[in-house]
């Protein structure tokens, strides 16, 4: 499913995620996906949300090589838009980010693979920011079990 991430430079860390159905194709014979579920992580402010819903195209004209022109009036207001269908989503791709591998493998695998694919990219979009908090304050990062379990990439941190 065609799905893209939405980051505006104002607000660090908020992050929305738009999934849209399955590209059909039309009568014109262009490639045409409906706008089927958006998701924004817990820093999200509202400053954020409001401009993002409002300008977020319901339907776009599906390209796995560019992004599509609807998103214009997102890139207009400066926000950072990427495609991220094909981004590699799975644990392994995780596992190695994390860094930290400690715990039962199997056990994070399996919870990582329930999660949600626009929750994986949000996870794997968080794993830098929870690093830099650890880093910060001299603390271990917590397991990679705990992370997903305790969805830690939504956690708001101050410094």
């Amino acid at each position: 499913m065609p799905t893209y991430s939405i980051e505006h430079p104002s607000w660090p860390g908020c992050v929305c995620v738009a999934v849209y159905e399955l590209p059909w194709v039309d009568n014109e014979g262009r490639r045409i996906a409906q706008l089927r579920q958006v998701t924004f992580n817990e820093r999200s402010a509202h400053g954020f949300i409001y401009p993002v819903l409002l300008r977020l195209p319901s339907v776009v004209q599906y390209s796995e090589y560019q992004l599509p022109m609807e998103f214009q009036k997102l890139t207009a207001e400066r926000c950072v838009v990427r495609n991220t269908t094909t981004q590699d989503l799975t644990f392994l791709r995780f596992w190695n980010a994390y860094g930290y591998k400690v715990g039962n493998k199997a056990t994070v695998e399996k919870k990582w693979n329930a999660l949600k694919p626009e929750d994986r990219l949000l996870a794997l979009q968080g794993i830098s920011r929870q690093r830099r908090h650890s880093e910060s304050h001299k603390t271990d990062m917590p397991y990679p079990q705990t992370y997903i379990d305790q969805r830690r990439w939504e956690n708001e941190f101050t410094n």
